[in-house]
C-alpha cells in the first residue's frame, strides 16, 4: 500500500521501496538543476584567470557541485543511468552490489 508524506497535494509518494514524483514535482527539482548549473557558469566566469588561488579553487569547488548536480539529473531523469554508477560518483568509491 502506497503512502504519502502528507504534503499538501500527495505529489510525491513513498511505497516502501518506491519514490513516485508528480510530473510538476519532477519538473520543479530538474529547474532547479538547471538552475545550479548556469550559476556554477556565473561563479566561474567571475573569478578572472589572473587570480590563481581563487581561480583554483572556484574550478575545484564548481566541478564537484556540478558533478553533484548531475548525479540529481541522472538519478531523477535519467533512464540509462544505472544506481550503482552514480552511488559511485556521488561517494568517489565503488560499493558491493547489494542481492
Amino acid at each position: 500500500m502506497a503512502t504519502s508524506n502528507n504534503n499538501a497535494s500527495n505529489d510525491l509518494v513513498f511505497d516502501g521501496e518506491h519514490v513516485k514524483l508528480s510530473k510538476a514535482r519532477h519538473g520543479v527539482a530538474l529547474e532547479s538543476t538547471w538552475e545550479i548549473a548556469k550559476l556554477i557558469c556565473v561563479l566561474r566566469d567571475s573569478v578572472p584567470l589572473t587570480d590563481d588561488e581563487h581561480f583554483y579553487t572556484v574550478r575545484g569547488l564548481s566541478v564537484r557541485i556540478e558533478e553533484l548536480t548531475n548525479i540529481i539529473m541522472g538519478a531523477i531523469d535519467g533512464e540509462a543511468e544505472k544506481i550503482e554508477e552514480l552511488a559511485y560518483r556521488l561517494r568517489l568509491k565503488r560499493t558491493q552490489p547489494s542481492n
